[in-house]
């Protein structure tokens, strides 16, 4: 599938031309380049509906608008990376395809909505008025690259190649190559594989399958080795790339992916290990914003962040709470990042009224497959999170039939990695809070309220990940005598208390930070005066940063990084 980077010269129209700000007027009706957050661009206002949360930032109605020509006998689709707010897709006046989940990265087939005799128009329609819809600073519009696609009847899908490393043994590594097809018809043909090393231009190994397709989707496994192989770890980030030729009829779609060659095991003597060697996870989470950018992605902007952030000591980031973009796993991959990809902020229970929630119980799997596929591929990813702080973890609502059902598509999908899920105390429930506080001085020898409840839970998960619960881990490493815990949330002021237990217990795999780097939104979370009296965690406007950061919003190390850094 041949991808046309579709970013530039698009028309763009913020509410309708109303209600926009004259430092940006000019905007209207005349063309701007993607990527493109109209909520940082905004006036901020005390009484925005984002409120404190969203960093007192506007949202509003943004259309898109460009044209382009299509070729017969061509498949056509459209591809975003990431758009914040309810997405409708148009072409030629008729709706294509709308996308309610604003981190993840969609794609839709236009082919039966072209015209060939004149100019096609693509409209996109954002629409982020329903506020607060989520508990950071979102942004708004197309945000992240988007492309446009052209390929073949018979076509390798968007993200359908995905290569695994099955076994090393001495120089050579053993992998396999799973690649997901569609055709228009029934057909006969072959699928050509050429693997790279690096940049290198000549051909490391190549290899070819046979294939028979039905109509729709076909999906092909192959094996290969690699000679002399180059692992990919933290010091040595040693990237791959296989180029899929799929051949029918004399006609050729290809898909090109990179990976890197490297296992992950998991185990409670040894804990987390990377190519059999035992690590330490090191980790700090993050959002996706690019301070001053708004949520506008960069190249340039995930490659510096994923620099300094290495630079004062970080080997693992956790992506709070949600997949970003394509240009932060390239820098992981590149720079030798490990990641915890995290799906979901919340199921089918909301935290904020205007969020995605109400959309989950009928696009959870469509999102988790897109999510998966998409970046299943990253040596980077060590592990997937089913949910932060989850309402739902004790049951209620469905929870333990959702978080069962996330784990095992997730694990349809891709088996080469663990999964967890980020537990927090029950204070979301004021009844059960209570009970959970009453025994919370129960010893490890006997199960508390907590421990029960969130059981089911953390039984779909391979590693669990605990937000501030550093007081409950002897206890429950004695409860649960299997259980390996990874410290998916902790307070800077905890630093030394944190790292001193993940030092001293092969169980206990990680340790993350809130937050590695600062951001906009949850305004005021981390700040602190002298004299203080306030009751809850909010600054009023004209704040619009949370201060809790162990790097600032500029991207400078803050005294809690290098306490850290002692630690």
């Amino acid at each position: 599938m041949k991808k046309i980077n579709f970013n530039k010269g698009w028309e763009f129209c913020l509410n309708d031309g109303k209600d926009w700000s004259q430092d940006f007027g000019a905007i209207n009706g005349n063309k701007i380049d993607l990527p493109f957050d109209f909520s940082i661009i905004q006036e901020r206002k005390a009484d925005a509906p984002s409120n404190p949360s969203g960093g007192f930032f506007q949202g509003g109605v943004g259309k898109y608008s460009k044209t382009f020509k299509a070729k017969r006998n061509k498949k056509y689709f459209f591809m975003s990376d990431g758009s914040f707010g309810v997405t409708d897709v148009f072409i030629n006046s008729n709706q294509a395809y709308t996308n309610t989940y604003g981190y993840n990265s969609f794609f839709v087939d236009i082919t039966d909505y072209l015209r060939y005799y004149k100019e096609n128009e693509i409209l996109i329609r954002v629409n982020n008025q329903a506020q607060p819809n989520a508990r950071w600073y979102a942004g708004s519009g197309l945000y992240r690259d988007v492309f446009l696609c052209e390929c073949e009847e018979s076509y390798i899908h968007p993200f359908g190649t995905f290569v695994r490393t099955e076994n090393i043994f001495g120089s050579v590594a053993y992998m396999s190559a799973e690649v997901t097809l569609f055709s228009e018809k029934k057909g006969e043909g072959v699928v050509d594989f050429e693997v790279y090393e690096g940049t290198k231009a000549t051909p490391c190994t190549t290899f070819s399958k046979a294939v028979v397709l039905d109509r729709g989707e076909n999906t092909l496994f192959a094996k290969f080795q690699i000679e002399d192989v180059k692992l990919w770890d933290l010091d040595n980030p040693n990237m791959y790339k296989i180029k899929a030729m799929l051949k029918v009829n004399g006609k050729c779609d290809t898909d090109e992916s990179v990976f890197g060659v490297r296992i992950i095991n998991i185990d409670s003597k040894r804990g987390f290990m990377l190519n059999g060697k035992s690590i330490k996870l090191r980790g700090g989470c993050i959002h996706h914003d690019q301070g001053a950018l708004g949520v506008a992605v960069y190249k340039e902007t995930e490659f510096r962040r994923i620099a300094r952030l290495k630079e004062a000591g970080f080997n693992s980031i956790r992506l709070s709470h949600n997949p970003q973009s394509q240009h932060l796993y390239d820098a992981c991959d590149r720079l030798g990042m490990l990641v915890i990809d995290e799906l979901f902020d919340y199921w089918t229970e909301g935290k904020k009224q205007d969020d995605s929630h109400s959309y989950f119980a009928d696009n959870w799997e469509t999102w988790t497959d897109l999510i998966v596929r998409r970046n299943r591929c990253h040596p980077s990813i060590i592990m997937w999170s089913t949910g932060n702080e989850i309402p739902q973890k004790t049951g209620r609502g469905g929870g333990y039939y959702i978080a069962t059902n996330i784990a095992n598509k997730i694990r349809s999908l891709d088996t080469t990695r663990p999964i967890t899920h980020a537990l927090c105390s029950l204070w979301d429930n004021r009844e059960e809070y209570a009970i959970e506080l009453a025994e919370n001085t129960f010893g490890g020898d006997k199960m508390d309220y907590f421990a029960k409840k969130t059981a089911i839970t953390a039984d779909t998960t391979d590693i669990v990940g605990y937000n501030y619960l550093e007081y409950r881990l002897e206890r429950d490493l004695q409860r649960f005598p299997n259980r390996l815990i990874i410290n998916t949330e902790t307070f800077p002021l905890c630093a030394y208390t944190t790292i001193k237990q993940l030092l001293k217990n092969d169980r206990i795999v990680g340790d993350y930070v809130w937050t590695a780097w600062d951001y906009f939104g949850e305004t005021g979370i981390g700040h602190v005066e002298y004299n203080e009296k306030r009751g809850d965690f909010s600054l009023s406007y004209p704040y619009h940063i949370a201060y809790c950061g162990d790097i600032d919003i500029l991207g400078e190390r803050r005294p809690q990084s290098y306490y850290r850094e002692i630690a």
